[in-house]
């Protein structure tokens, strides 16, 4: 039989599908938007058992980088084509501000709850110095772009021309190396004791992100051996980073389940 199968034809239309605004965009925005509008319409959420007296700041947080998680695509996608910049460096350097405010607003997450967990842990006073934990998460956020400069610089030095995808597989097997160390290292050795509940929150958060990453490099990896497939694959991420982060991770902090974890582990000892 000549000319591609139905499979071949159907793979064949995943990157067309991928570069469109439908997926790179608008499916983008379903999640996000009805977040915001739950968010600000519903009544205020109970306390926090995760980490009480917080719970104002994640309002704010899921607030501000629902608004943010909206906006990037439309900067990165629709707004550069309109001003006509979606070929030149202005388009290149917006995509980077953007994946730069992804992560810090994991980091950003992570390093408050370990400043409150680590103060709790050691008896001092609860108050919390925002600007430090803001600045901690800003610097950290800097440590995987500048790795995988330097990595990939030495590849093309090595090796010439890289394939294009393979800035971004180097970026997310270094960020995913990061959530990792974070979740198994400095998360558990920073909040110990009664605060067990954090540590065990901040664990899923940084399991849900290395989720991500993970799919995004093997549908990298899989784009960079030519299978259309992984063009596919690269939309569930998308999904995961841009739509569910918030609400997941908004969804968990309001849980008890953390609670009722620790106390059930602590009365079987």
């Amino acid at each position: 039989m000549d000319g591609p199968s139905l499979v071949e034809s159907s793979l064949a239309h995943w990157h067309a599908l991928y570069a469109t605004d439908v997926q790179g965009v608008y499916a983008l925005w379903v999640v996000p938007v009805a977040f915001l509008l739950y968010i600000r319409l519903a009544p205020s959420p109970r306390p926090s058992m995760v980490a009480p007296g917080a719970s104002g700041l994640m309002a704010t947080y899921a607030f501000i980088f629902g608004l943010e998680t909206i906006l990037d695509p439309l900067a990165g996608g629709l707004l550069v084509r309109w001003l006509g910049l979606a070929d030149g460096w202005m388009a290149t350097l917006v995509m980077f501000a953007f994946v730069l405010l992804g992560d810090f607003r994991v980091l950003l997450l992570v390093f408050y709850l370990l400043a409150v967990g680590c103060r709790a842990s050691t008896g001092r006073p609860p108050e919390i110095e925002l600007g430090t934990v803001i600045a901690r998460a800003a610097s950290w956020t800097f440590l995987v772009p500048v790795t995988t400069g330097v990595l990939v610089g030495v590849a093309r030095m090595a090796a010439g021309p890289l394939h294009p995808q393979v800035l971004w597989l180097v970026y997310e097997l270094s960020f995913l190396g990061l959530a990792w160390w974070l979740r198994h290292r400095l998360v558990p050795r920073t909040v110990v004791g009664a605060q067990a509940p954090i540590a065990a929150y901040l664990r899923d958060v940084l399991g849900y992100v290395a989720i991500y990453y993970t799919l995004w490099a093997t549908a990298d990896m899989l784009i960079m051996a030519e299978v259309d497939l992984g063009w596919l694959l690269r939309m569930v991420p998308n999904q995961l980073y841009y739509a569910f982060y918030l609400p997941v991770v908004y969804a968990l902090f309001f849980s008890s389940w953390y609670v009722e974890t620790s106390s059930a582990t602590q009365a079987s000892r």
